[in-house]
């Protein structure tokens, strides 16, 4: 039904514009990216001398999302269009495919990375957002050569920041006194629990945001929470946590969000919420479910 949808708004498009859209050139680069962390990147590295659009409005959900016609447009008019996979922008290589703009440029960022699974939340590890802002930054020197040694330097300070990221999340699994989560939503932090030593318990048995929690393995959970005496329950940002208010008013723990950074809200966008802001806000969160304990 999706795929239908697509190519209905494809076939809009075409007859509504019979006529090339000729982009109004101002002589700056003009970048769109799918999802937030490639956004985040961007932005830091071209600061004022390029344009960058995210494609999802502020607080829409990710995996549902489906391009408008203006996205199309957008697109056409692009110098560098960046996604993150096939797999989850299932709409993106079908865009890229009708981008009648020769010079646009266009990155499934995980063709470029050394992935195990079809898991397309690699960004959540400071490792794979090292990569990502690398290849995004090469790309843009390409585009805009005149310009390498300041997207180069924006780079490397923006790469100096996720590192001190990664060291606090080094702390704290280090100083946690438990290692193991509760999650009532669809984990996308499988990479992020693998790198970093955390175990995860969820209800569902899948990252696909389709993906149903049976009533058998929602009672298992409310068990498993009573049994190791948990404290605190997770949830996902930009959706109804009403499994995770269930599972409070069963066992009467503490609700807090674990955000995967698909997105963000038209708050957080207007106020320039980075990457980095998120994650530590996480760290913030996972401190009090992991019982982290240096100070002590």
């Amino acid at each position: 039904m999706k795929k239908y949808i697509f190519m209905l708004i494809l076939s809009l498009l075409m007859v509504g514009c019979a006529q090339p859209v000729e982009p109004v050139d101002d002589g700056s680069l003009t970048i769109m990216t799918t999802l937030f962390p490639q956004y985040d990147i961007s932005k830091h590295i071209v600061q004022d001398k390029a344009k960058v659009t995210l494609l999802l409005p502020p607080g829409v959900e990710a995996h549902d999302y489906e391009p408008t016609p203006q996205d199309i447009v957008k697109l056409q008019n692009s110098d560098l269009f960046i996604y993150t996979s096939d797999h989850l922008e299932t709409y993106a290589s079908k865009m890229s495919k009708e981008i009648k703009n020769k010079d646009n440029v266009t990155i499934n960022l995980s063709t470029q990375l050394e992935l195990d699974s079809e898991d397309p939340h690699y960004w959540l590890v400071i490792s794979n957002m090292i990569e990502m802002t690398n290849s995004i930054t090469e790309e843009i020197v390409k585009l805009d050569p005149d310009n390498a040694d300041f997207y180069r330097a924006n780079r490397d300070a923006y790469i100096k920041d996720l590192q001190a990221v990664e060291s606090e999340l080094v702390d704290l699994m280090k100083y946690a006194k438990r290692d193991t989560i509760v999650f009532a939503g669809h984990f996308s932090f499988d990479y992020f629990a693998s790198a970093y030593g955390m175990k995860y318990v969820t209800p569902f048995d899948s990252y696909s945001p389709n993906a149903e929690a049976s009533p058998q393995r929602i009672s298992k959970m409310i068990e498993y929470i009573r049994e190791h005496d948990i404290k605190v329950v997770y949830y996902e940002e930009l959706v109804d946590p009403k499994l995770a208010k269930m599972l409070a008013s069963e066992t009467s723990v503490e609700l807090l969000m674990l955000n995967a950074e698909h997105n963000v809200s038209k708050e957080q966008l207007d106020g320039h919420t980075t990457y980095s802001d998120i994650m530590r806000e996480n760290i913030k969160n996972l401190k009090v479910g992991l019982e982290y304990a240096k100070d002590n």
